[in-house]
């Protein structure tokens, strides 16, 4: 299948999109949504996505998300979704993927390496990278071949999209790096930021959670010290 197939086929109406589109144009036209309840050639889980959104769980794990030896999932979005709040601990790619694939990227300390890193470490997590890739083909190919690779999933194709993910997220700071936009949160670094970036990179294989925790706040006491006119040295936080 070459691009413009795949393209044509993921243009296709899905049932489930129908659907969705259905409850919308009712919601709009204030029509009643009664009859949608009783559709029984609609999977239930769909029904309650499109008319009781509030009612789903917000919260997947890796486990209810990934097929059996997946590291990344590619999923087309369903068109007329409902919008509803919901969040998961994991990036539609395993955290051990993540670290393992992405080290490159890591080190480099790019926009996307701060974000990945940042919400797997920081209590505020910044919600979103913009990227405006307009009509850049090279980028739309790189998603289209990683999803055609997870058609025909063979013994090989899961070591394929992860190297063309890391093609893809490589080209697309090289690409469009200088025009991304960020959220003010991230905009705004602290005094903090290079060094527990560092410290991640280093310990990349084993570091924790708790282990960032640990160590903004050895810094923060270690600063203090400083200021403290008695305080000598100050707490020492070691090295990387």
């Amino acid at each position: 299948m070459n691009y413009e197939a795949l393209i044509e086929e993921l243009k296709k109406w899905d049932e489930d999109e129908k659907f969705y589109r259905e409850v919308w144009q009712r919601r709009k036209k204030g029509e009643p949504l009664d009859p949608l309840y009783k559709r029984e050639d609609i999977d239930p889980e769909v029904r309650e996505w499109a008319l009781d959104p509030d009612t789903m769980d917000p919260y997947k794990t890796e486990e209810t998300f990934f097929a059996n030896g997946r590291n990344v999932t590619l999923v087309k979005h369903p068109r007329y979704l409902p919008f509803f709040t919901h969040q998961h601990a994991f990036f539609e790619i395993r955290y051990s993927t993540f670290m393992d694939i992405f080290y490159n990227i890591i080190r480099d300390k790019s926009q996307i390496a701060v974000f990945f890193l940042g919400n797997l470490f920081e209590k505020d997590k910044t919600r979103y990278l913009l990227y405006h890739t307009s009509e850049d083909e090279v980028i739309r190919n790189y998603i289209l071949d990683m999803y055609m690779e997870q058609m025909h999933m063979d013994d090989y194709s899961d070591r394929i999209i992860c190297s063309l993910l890391t093609i893809f997220f490589t080209q697309l700071t090289w690409r469009h790096g200088m025009t991304v936009e960020i959220p003010e949160k991230a905009g705004r670094k602290t005094e903090y930021d290079d060094e527990i970036l560092n410290y991640i990179i280093q310990n990349y294989n084993t570091v924790t959670l708790g282990d960032v925790a640990s160590r903004i706040l050895c810094l923060q006491r270690e600063e203090y010290g400083r200021d403290r006119p008695d305080s000598g040295e100050g707490e020492r936080c070691g090295t990387l």
